[in-house]
């Protein structure tokens, strides 16, 4: 969700979404990218070369109505190569929704937490993010990732705690 712009990783997520269908074809998954920019036509025309029918492309969708889209993910994928850090993780989180996010993600060092409300894999590696994604598959891993564990990796994360933070830096 957001802007498809080459900083991003959305062709890393692109990759790793070909060698999963043409290795493990029998999953009945889907892959929704919501957003609009630079990179669109690039995306769509990935996406037709290599016939990847289970990749949806949506355009801008309004903030109130991503909640549903957060609700309806079993997880959010964010392969930013660079992000500051990736509001994109909070929102899915307080959804419910865990987050496989890059290491270039900022969120990465402190939001998200491996095996506990979702996962980390090396910025540009488009074979690991394949394997975490399969591993993922495998193991059904979203039912041990649930929302009480989630509700707990995001106490330290809330409006008071954060103005708290910046007046204590003085």
């Amino acid at each position: 969700m957001g802007k498809l712009i080459k900083r991003k990783g959305i062709h890393t997520l692109l990759q790793a979404i070909k060698i999963i269908n043409k290795n493990h074809y029998a999953y009945p998954y889907k892959f929704l990218i919501i957003g609009s920019g630079l990179e669109e036509f690039n995306i769509r025309k990935f996406i037709k070369n290599h016939q990847l029918k289970n990749i949806y492309l949506l355009n801008f969708i309004n903030q109130l109505e991503l909640i549903y889209f957060y609700d309806l993910a079993d997880y959010l994928i964010l392969p930013s190569n660079y992000e500051t850090w990736g509001l994109v993780a909070n929102e899915a989180l307080e959804m419910g929704t865990p987050c496989i996010v890059s290491d270039g993600c900022g969120c990465a060092n402190d939001l998200v937490q491996n095996n506990l409300n979702g996962f980390i894999f090396p910025k540009k590696n488009h074979i690991k993010l394949s394997n975490l994604i399969v591993k993922i598959l495998n193991s059904n891993k979203q039912v041990c990732i649930n929302k009480k564990i989630i509700e707990k990796t995001l106490i330290k994360y809330n409006i008071d705690k954060s103005v708290s933070s910046i007046s204590n830096l003085n």
